[in-house]
């Protein structure tokens, strides 16, 4: 057995080397041999290949691996779940429309015992699996989205909240909204689930950002300024600019304005360039600083020079922040 295996991995290794073509008759009987193969080292492998060929012809190959790891003894094959989550990836990868095993994978819980003790290895299986009904929808996807806005895993919540955003549907926004105000210890999925909620239900998201506003804690209140910076929409953008409207020390202003820098918007870009000649020099030195993320944008770097031109407090900030000339040679 030990020696049919070494074989395969040698001719897996040969196939799958440097990029080879994997469209032929034997590079599709390696593939299809080692997914079939009871090493989920090589399964991963073989599915990793697949994913970034892909290879036609080996959906129902790859659906079966799933499938046998999937079933007894699961954790003894396939411990923390590395060649499922591969498979997944490449079935994901192929568009294939098997639902159902997508759903499977976003309940799917696997028991293995690690250093005395037993713990779940199927998280990144239940993550791979929201994120392909994202793709593809289920009559149960709002059921296990919101399962996964639940799940123990963070890894798994963040896959939750970004299925929702991806997929659309607006009955998802009460699933994120019930999070968001819940709060969550992982700053990445409070962040992602309040963005999901400004694509699907951008007037909910802006009462749930106004209400996670007045916290007191020092981490939470930029954690919350970081996910209106980053939210895809303008009213998020409006958010900070009533924040930004209501602070009237230079101290409260400032992370603030750095906020509005990293947002992509051309609503925020022009509230940054409004400060850089406004009447307060400390907004205008922030506002620079926070333009300066973005100096590979030529574009806005013309804007920005103009702006500064003829005050050399103003200029300098510029040269010191965006590290070019603050006039064209």
């Amino acid at each position: 057995m030990a020696t049919a295996t070494s074989k395969l991995a040698r001719e897996l290794t040969e196939v799958t080397r440097d990029g080879a073509p994997l469209d032929g008759p034997r590079p599709r009987d390696v593939l299809a041999r080692a997914l079939r193969s009871r090493s989920a080292a090589l399964v991963a492998q073989a599915a990793r290949a697949i994913a970034r060929g892909p290879t036609p012809g080996l959906g129902d190959a790859l659906r079966a691996a799933y499938h046998d790891l999937a079933a007894a003894r699961a954790a003894t094959l396939d411990a923390g779940s590395v060649a499922k989550d591969a498979v997944l990836e490449a079935l994901d990868r192929l568009d294939d429309d098997d639902a159902a095993l997508f759903a499977h994978a976003a309940g799917y819980v696997q028991a293995e015992r690690a250093r005395g003790r037993t713990v779940d290895g199927g998280a990144r299986v239940r993550a791979r699996g929201l994120l392909g009904l994202a793709r593809l929808g289920h009559p149960d996807f709002l059921l296990l989205a919101g399962a996964g806005l639940g799940d123990g895993d963070p890894a798994v919540r963040l896959a939750a909240a970004r299925a929702l955003a991806h997929r659309g549907e607006r009955d998802g926004a009460a699933l994120l909204l019930l999070r968001v105000a819940a709060g969550d210890e992982v700053a990445d999925v409070w962040t992602e689930c309040l963005h999901g909620l400004f694509v699907l239900a951008p007037a909910f998201a802006v009462r749930a950002a106004e209400a996670a506003r007045h916290g007191d804690d020092a981490a939470a209140r930029e954690r919350w300024r970081v996910a209106l910076g980053t939210a895809p929409h303008d009213d998020a953008v409006e958010v900070l600019a009533a924040e930004l409207a209501a602070a009237a020390r230079g101290d409260e202003r400032a992370p603030v304005i750095a906020a509005l820098g990293l947002s992509l918007r051309p609503r925020a870009r022009a509230l940054l360039l409004e400060l850089v000649d406004g009447d307060r020099p400390s907004d205008a030195e922030a506002a620079l600083a926070a333009l300066a993320i973005h100096r590979y944008d030529d574009r806005l770097v013309d804007e920005v020079r103009a702006r500064v031109a003829g005050d050399p407090a103003l200029e300098g900030w510029f040269v010191d922040r965006f590290g070019v000339p603050a006039t064209r040679r």
